[in-house]
């Protein structure tokens, strides 16, 4: 019977698609966003959900198309060399699928980035720095050779490459990718360059912890970009005027930010007066990623205001909520949306309390989102270390040097993480 039912449900996905052809049936719809040109991306679409129906040839002709269009759309040569893996059939043929891949030129800037996806994944700073230095200089030769503009440098490889440098405590270095960018949003208000600009510069002031540096104090021109890089660049506004102990400025920032919520979404009966960032409920798991990520931010910076005002019980429901949210987002692994993760910010809140128990907690959940991320390592080595869990604690401190292996010399975490390596058990 088991064997039947196996036949019969092989059979089924067989059969369905043909049958859709065969009566005219659309062939459905997908949200696959990529970085090819529109025109490409029409023949990519339809190739994808031809290669789900398992019309391989037909698949393949689609991404062919897409692969004419713009000669450098990677995801292109990726959908065409899928369609030589056929799992229903258990076909495979590796051969014609590495022949596809080996069409799109070693020097494809996109190409060169893509594993830097999987590097984030593991951890693996080394390697993400080196496959997103690879495609800058691509990109920078493929814009030499066609003399294209400004905009159309590899600046998604040098927001992952600073992103990198800075988890491996190499400041200087991601400050002169930051720098770059600074440099080149002086000769264009590129949308594309504002954008990076403003992702840059919130990760830098983010991850130093920099609240009074210069590009602390860089203003960014935010206008027509997406909303969560809005929220971003003003979250981090907020967090600087929190750090530094202006609560005032704090609050108006917070105010633009839950100003770019959608107009049509109320507060939630339970929500407080001063509170109305709670206004999206747990259902915003359905909004669009933005919009979620506006929301996360609105409530983190809220919560950084009353941790401020003495209100700790209200800022950790608060964090807590946020970092619930956070945990419903689907995400890919690279420099995190939400700039500060939530439960990375939660724990930090609950060290200082001296709650470390509870913040150990937080910080082995943020590494699975960011793994070795540096913040939510070293938060984690020192709660370890306050609740009397010295195990976890060398041995985090021995996994931040290695992370930190090339960091900058004059890094004050640098001798912490030393002594917590060395210190006896």
């Amino acid at each position: 019977m088991k064997n039947a039912k196996t036949f019969i449900a092989l059979l089924a996905a067989f059969l369905l698609p043909v049958l859709a052809l065969a009566q005219n049936i659309d062939l459905g719809e997908i949200d696959f966003p990529t970085s090819g040109s529109p025109e490409a991306q029409n023949y990519f679409i339809k190739g994808v959900l031809l290669l789900h129906s398992f019309e391989y040839e037909d698949a393949a002709e689609e991404f062919r198309e897409a692969q004419k269009r713009d000669p450098d759309f990677a995801m292109a040569y990726w959908g065409e060399a899928m369609t030589h893996n056929h799992p229903i059939w258990m076909q495979v043929n590796l051969e014609k699928a590495r022949a596809v891949l080996n069409r799109l030129a070693p020097a494809a800037a996109h190409a060169l980035h893509m594993p830097s996806h999987i590097f984030f994944a593991m951890g693996m700073w080394d390697e993400a720095v080196a496959t997103n230095e690879e495609s800058w200089a691509a990109a920078e030769a493929r814009r030499e050779r066609k003399s294209l503009p400004l905009q159309e440098r590899g600046y998604h490889a040098l927001l992952w490459r600073e992103y990198a440098y800075l988890q491996q405590g190499r400041y200087q270095e991601a400050k002169a990718m930051f720098a770059i960018m600074a440099q080149d949003a002086k000769k264009t208000e590129h949308g594309r360059i504002r954008f990076h600009l403003a992702a840059m510069r919130a990760a830098y002031v983010v991850n130093t912890r920099l609240w009074n540096s210069e590009a602390a104090r860089l203003e960014v021109k935010t206008d027509g970009l997406e909303k969560d890089a809005i929220a971003g660049d003003l979250f981090v506004r907020g967090m600087c005027a929190v750090e530094n102990g202006e609560l005032r400025k704090a609050e108006k920032i917070l105010a633009e930010i839950e100003a770019l919520r959608p107009a049509s979404v109320t507060p939630s009966a339970s929500a407080t007066v001063g509170m109305q960032c709670h206004a999206l409920p747990a259902e915003s798991a359905n909004y669009p990623p933005a919009v979620q990520a506006v929301n996360i931010m609105a409530k983190e910076l809220r919560a950084l205001i009353q941790m401020s005002e003495g209100k700790t019980d209200e800022a950790l429901q608060l964090l807590k909520a946020a970092a619930s949210d956070e945990d419903r987002m689907s995400f890919d692994f690279g420099p995190p949306v939400v700039v500060k993760p939530a439960r990375e910010l939660l724990g930090e809140m609950l060290l200082k309390l001296d709650r470390s128990q509870e913040a150990q907690v937080e910080f082995a959940s943020s590494l699975k989102r960011t793994p070795k991320r540096f913040l939510s390592l070293l938060g984690m080595a020192r709660a370890a270390t306050k609740s009397g869990d010295h195990a976890a604690a060398q041995e985090t401190y021995a996994t931040l040097e290695k992370v930190l292996h090339r960091a900058d010399a004059e890094m004050v975490e640098l001798a912490e993480v030393k002594k917590g390596v060395t210190k006896r058990l």
